[in-house]
């Protein structure tokens, strides 16, 4: 398949520029590029260059631009008006569903395309397209840079689990606030210390005034005691940082090596898309009965790394996360963890159930397992390392089947 990608020398790559309000990382000094070619390079799609726009795609980058800024709203808005169709591309942010719906009413010439995942897996919609693209972006090294461990260490572990949350979200201070609530039985004798202070974990405290009650108003009717300790966290939890941690810039994405040789698991607070709820009361259970109604597995490089380094994971989520990494050929360790908490709507039970599939065996089961390479565990990590690295896997052909299918459908569009 050859694409045909529009691309005007007077307007720049991205077909907007920065001073049009777009947010993108990695711009090129030749303005030749933009994320989406080196993302066709990696899948094997070839494209070429054209000055005729009825055979060509444009693609307008937005890069991490909010969604609900007026930029966005403007640049979509000169896009439809400008061209008979485009894609509005973001390859670094997902966008909620509501967004998503109201431009696409509004406009039927622009198509949507962020890194989520399809919504229950089907399409919901011809012109929101969806893609994974952190999968391919880690394997760019024009996008990304990482530091791959081949030969971790399985009999040197001294914690259950790893858990590192960079920046403040509401979802990554709930799982925080489990962590802290939840106290290790490992030593109870010695004080109160918590699943925090006997494992790698790492938190950023917010630097602007925030609020986690629509988070945690669901969950109030079963454990107020843990709402109110999670709502005063937002003030009195610390800064925990890794010792001799990876140096941030946008475009590196890694950990330091100790991370996986010290720790048996990775808890991976997964970035949560935003999903939305429809709540009733459960009469039999006597509390709110909750329906996730859009809930969309955001893939990032805090799923992608551990796989990478070959380090068994259970990640907090959305709803249906698990499930939605299986459909892409990575097999979660439902050998070592209950995954129905996949299925649990509400985000702190769902917080609370997977925290507590970690604890529920000890640092010695854990070593035991991953010290044996014959270990169904052991093997898991070898096939989801082979299917990530091997471009001919079932993951690397779906990506691609599934990009080309959205550039056809684009061409073939008629609205």
């Amino acid at each position: 398949m050859t694409t045909n990608l529009y691309y005007n020398k007077q307007i720049g790559k991205n077909l907007v520029s920065r001073e049009d309000g777009a947010d993108v990382w990695n711009d090129d000094n030749d303005g030749t590029h933009t994320d989406i070619h080196y993302v066709l390079n990696i899948l094997g799609i070839k494209y070429k260059w054209t000055d005729s726009l009825n055979d060509s795609i444009p693609v307008v980058n937005v890069g991490s631009l909010h969604h609900r800024s007026d930029n966005f709203s403007n640049i979509i808005r000169k896009s439809a008006n400008k061209y008979k169709k485009c894609i509005i591309l973001s390859t670094q942010e997902p966008w909620q569903k509501d967004v998503i719906d109201k431009y696409l009413n509004l406009y039927d010439n622009i198509f949507l395309m962020d890194c989520s995942t399809n919504l229950e897996d089907n399409q919901y919609h011809e012109r929101y397209m969806p893609f994974p693209f952190l999968f391919v972006k880690m394997f760019s090294l024009q996008q990304q840079q990482t530091h791959v461990f081949p030969h971790i260490d399985y009999d040197r572990q001294f914690c259950l689990f790893n858990c590192l949350m960079a920046n403040w979200r509401a979802d990554k201070h709930i799982l925080y606030s489990i962590l802290e609530y939840t106290l290790s039985l490992t030593k109870e004798d010695s004080g109160r210390v918590s699943l925090v202070d006997e494992n790698i974990v790492t938190y950023r405290a917010p630097t602007f005034d925030v609020g986690i009650e629509p988070v945690l108003k669901y969950y109030r009717e079963m454990d107020n005691d843990f709402c109110d300790f999670a709502v005063e966290g937002v003030s009195t939890f610390k800064d925990r940082l890794l010792d001799r941690d990876v140096e941030f810039r946008n475009n590196i994405r890694a950990h330091p090596r100790y991370v996986y040789d010290d720790s048996c698991i990775s808890l991976i607070c997964e970035s949560m898309s935003g999903s939305s709820f429809e709540s009733e009361w459960d009469n039999v259970f006597n509390q709110p009965k909750l329906t996730n109604i859009d809930s969309r597995a955001y893939i990032t490089e805090k799923s992608i790394l551990p796989i990478m380094n070959k380090h068994p994971w259970i990640t907090y989520g959305e709803v249906g996360f698990h499930n939605t990494m299986e459909s892409y050929g990575i097999l979660p360790h439902d050998e070592l963890f209950n995954l129905d908490c996949d299925n649990q709507p509400d985000p702190v039970i769902r917080g609370f159930e997977v925290v507590q599939e970690i604890i529920k065996n000890d640092l010695d089961y854990y070593k035991e397992i991953l010290s044996d390479p014959q270990s169904d565990t052991r093997k898991k990590i070898e096939r989801n390392n082979y299917v990530l690295f091997n471009m001919n896997s079932i993951l690397w052909k779906q990506l691609k089947t599934q990009m080309e299918t959205y550039l056809t459908k684009f061409k073939d569009h008629n609205g």
